[in-house]
């Protein structure tokens, strides 16, 4: 007798080969918003960790955080020395950054690294630049404006040490910089009107860049995403509007 070998047609080839597309194309978003997740999570855990590294130096140094601002601005061929001016009259003028703009990064990583052991916890992996030479008014995320002002090859994120107020003031040292107190600090609550505000309102590590949410349109223009540290050690992820505070 003659066994007769069922096999399947084209067309029911064709069907299942259409089903597994229109999974794919259903899951697959899915998967890169879990991917994305795991890396904001990343990213939450390791600014927390740059954030206990700050108060861990602070307290090592009497209550004193590190004093150049920013997160090491650019390397050599771009023009910014630090924070925002190269001139020596700027509270943060330092001479040896201003001959050399790469030591900038690498003093506000030197001086976090006795607490942290590993370079790689400064970036952020939701960075698509992390790693890599990127000169000013050259780098944007999600639809931002151009990053201005640092090159993301240290570090993704950028450290305001946040300017005292009061009584406690800050302290100078010599013409590098000034340095402020871990605690109480000055927040612009009004314009033209800074007021002692406490180390749960003072933020003063965050991304640099919205790195993780692809911006969605509203009646004040695109919302974007940011995580930011706090004096205190706790660390949030913000939606931020544009020109809203």
């Amino acid at each position: 007798m003659l066994r007769r070998v069922r096999a399947f047609t084209l067309i029911e080839l064709l069907v299942v080969i259409a089903i597994i597309a229109i999974l794919a194309a259903i899951l697959f978003p899915v998967f890169a918003q879990a991917r994305e997740k795991a890396r904001l999570t990343n990213c939450i855990s390791n600014l927390k960790q740059v954030a206990l590294a700050t108060a861990m130096y602070a307290q090592d140094f009497d209550g004193y955080m590190y004093h150049l601002r920013g997160r090491g601005f650019n390397f050599p061929g771009c023009d910014h020395c630090n924070d925002s001016s190269c001139s020596i009259n700027n509270p943060l003028y330092d001479p040896e950054i201003a001959a050399n703009p790469d030591l900038a990064p690498q003093k506000l990583l030197g001086a976090h690294m006795p607490y942290i052991k590993n370079a790689q916890v400064f970036q952020c992996l939701s960075n698509a630049k992390k790693g890599t030479h990127v000169c000013n008014g050259s780098y944007n995320a999600n639809g931002s404006p151009n990053d201005n002002v640092s090159d993301p090859f240290y570090t993704s994120f950028r450290f305001y040490n946040s300017r005292t107020c009061g009584e406690v003031a800050p302290v100078q040292l010599d013409s590098d910089g000034m340095m402020a107190k871990m605690g109480y600090g000055c927040g612009d609550v009004a314009p033209n009107d800074p007021k002692p505000v406490g180390p749960s309102q003072i933020s003063h590590w965050l991304e640099d860049l919205p790195f993780h949410r692809q911006p969605a349109g509203s009646q004040f223009g695109n919302v974007q995403a940011r995580t930011v540290a706090f004096r205190d050690g706790h660390v949030k992820f913000y939606l931020r509007e544009p020109n809203r505070l």
